[in-house]
C-alpha cells in the first residue's frame, strides 16, 4: 500500500495532539496567589514598587524601567510554563513540516506517474522529484529545530539574551528562518511548473478537449 507513509504521519501527529491536549497546565506559584486575591485587594490602588538595581536580572531579559511596573513578566515563569510542552510542540510541528512536503511531492508527482510512456531523459532524472522535495523539507526541519532550540536556551538563562543580528535567536529564526524557509517550495513551483504541473501534454490534451467541447455544442448531433 503506497499509502501508508501518510497514514504513518496523520497517526503521529494526533497521538502528539493528543498528548498536548492531555498535559496537564502547570500554573507558576505567582499567578495563583494572584489569582486567589481578594477583590479588595484587587481594588486597592497599586503602590510604587521599589526599581530593581542596575544590571540586576529579574528572570525576563533587560528590567523595565518603570516604579509600577518594573518588570512585564505579566505570565509567570515560561520555563515553568513551557517545559512540560516544548518537546510535543517540536514533534507537532515537525510531523506537520513532514506531511506538509510530503503532500506537496506526492501532488506534484501526479502528472509524471500518470504519463504511460517517458523519455529516456525524464527516467534517467526520477530522482529530482523526491530528492528537491526532500531537500526543501529538510531545510525547514532544520529551520523549525533551530527555532525550538533557541527558545529553550532562552528559558534555561532567561537574564542572558542571546542575540544573532538584530533580533534575539529565537525571533531572528522566526522572521527570516519560517518565513524564508517555504521558499524552496516556491521555487520549486515557479522553475519546474511546466513538467510538474501543467506540462505540454496536458496543455495539448486540454486543447483538445475544449475543441471538442466546442464544437459538439456547435453542431449538435440532431437524433433521428
Amino acid at each position: 500500500m503506497k499509502s501508508w507513509p501518510s497514514l504513518v504521519l496523520l497517526v503521529a501527529l494526533w497521538a502528539v495532539v493528543l498528548h498536548l491536549l492531555l498535559t496537564p497546565e502547570i500554573v507558576a506559584p505567582d499567578a495563583t496567589s494572584d489569582n486567589t486575591a481578594s477583590s479588595a485587594d484587587a481594588a486597592a490602588p497599586r503602590t510604587a514598587a521599589p526599581l530593581p538595581a542596575e544590571g540586576t536580572a529579574i528572570g525576563h531579559g533587560v528590567p523595565h524601567r518603570n516604579p509600577i511596573f518594573p518588570d512585564m513578566n505579566q505570565g509567570g515563569s515560561g520555563q515553568q510554563r513551557h517545559a512540560s510542552v516544548l518537546l510535543g510542540g517540536w514533534l507537532f510541528g515537525a510531523l506537520q513540516i513532514a506531511l506538509f512536503t510530503g503532500l506537496l511531492a506526492w501532488s506534484a508527482g501526479l502528472p509524471a506517474a500518470a504519463q504511460t510512456q517517458q523519455s529516456a531523459a525524464r527516467q534517467s532524472h526520477s530522482w529530482l522529484l523526491p530528492g528537491l522535495f526532500v531537500f526543501g523539507g529538510l531545510v525547514f526541519e532544520v529551520v523549525f529545530a533551530l527555532l525550538c532550540r533557541s527558545y529553550q536556551i532562552s528559558m534555561l538563562d532567561p537574564a542572558n539574551t542571546r542575540f544573532l543580528g538584530s533580533f534575539p535567536e529565537a525571533t531572528t529564526w522566526l522572521l527570516f528562518g519560517i518565513w524564508f524557509a517555504p521558499g524552496v517550495f516556491v521555487a520549486l513551483y515557479v522553475l519546474f511548473f511546466d513538467r510538474w504541473i501543467f506540462s505540454p501534454q496536458a496543455e495539448t490534451q486540454f486543447a483538445a478537449l475544449v475543441a471538442a467541447r466546442t464544437a459538439a455544442r456547435e453542431h449538435p448531433v440532431e437524433e433521428v
